[in-house]
């Protein structure tokens, strides 16, 4: 509606003349433009605005999707960082600690099992006993057989000391020395061993062999194979 320039009385726009005050021409073309103007943006203005609600609605839409798959993913985290109180953490780390102490005694107790379990007996070496031929290389001594040749350890190891240093006596290569051996339960008995270096390279007395054996005194004990012992003479030992 517009408004009569004379009176100002509303009148539809396009009237040509005043019905409250008869004048002619009451529009101003101004106004009427003006009138016109506001009824046509009146509705853009709604449409604007409607148009601006929906884009705000589907904004908000889509943050509220994207908050609710963060915390569908985090949730763990959220949850038990948030929720779980100081006294149950510790009860954590304190169930964790005993885990793995049981799990150690368990391992402790597995090993004892397996170490507990009947091992396959090791064959034993055969015990050394006098040949039958005298060129056997076989003597007993003092009641212990000796098997030529052997390491001087093996007396050594029966009751017998050496007389001189063996881990710094050094024998040359393919060549033999002698040792004298005292036993260490009678020191009036004493044997002379002679010991062989079988490698081309001179090297300690200890790490040779023994080869034959002297026995140095009367009173020994001793015995070869075809019973021959301390009681046999020369002849005796002619006839064997």
């Amino acid at each position: 509606m517009a408004k009569c320039k004379f009176c100002s009385a509303e009148i539809p726009d396009d009237s040509l003349f005043c019905t409250e005050c008869g004048g002619k021409d009451p529009v101003d073309n101004t106004q009427a433009a003006e009138t016109k103007k506001d009824s046509l943006e009146g509705p853009k203005k709604k449409k604007k605005g409607l148009v601006i609600g929906i884009v705000a609605g589907i904004v908000a839409l889509v943050l509220l999707i994207v908050g609710g798959v963060l915390l569908f993913v985090f949730r763990d985290e959220i949850f038990n960082k948030d929720n779980t109180p100081a006294g149950d953490e510790e009860t954590t780390e304190e169930d964790e600690g005993n885990n793995k102490d049981k799990e150690k005694e368990e391992e402790t107790s597995s090993s004892a099992i397996n170490n507990n379990q009947e091992k396959p007996d090791e064959p034993e070496e055969p015990a050394i006993t006098l040949g039958d031929s005298i060129y056997d290389g076989t003597i007993e001594i003092e009641g212990v057989v000796y098997q030529f040749p052997c390491s001087i350890d093996t007396f050594l190891d029966n009751g017998w000391v050496a007389y001189e240093d063996i881990d710094t006596m050094t024998v040359g290569g393919l060549n033999s020395e002698y040792v004298w051996l005292e036993y260490e339960a009678d020191s009036s008995k004493s044997i002379e061993i002679n010991i062989f270096n079988f490698d081309v390279n001179a090297q300690s007395a200890s790490d040779c062999d023994c080869i034959m054996v002297s026995i140095g005194n009367e009173g020994m004990s001793f015995k070869l194979p075809g019973n021959i012992d301390e009681s046999f003479d020369e002849n005796d030992l002619v006839a064997v």
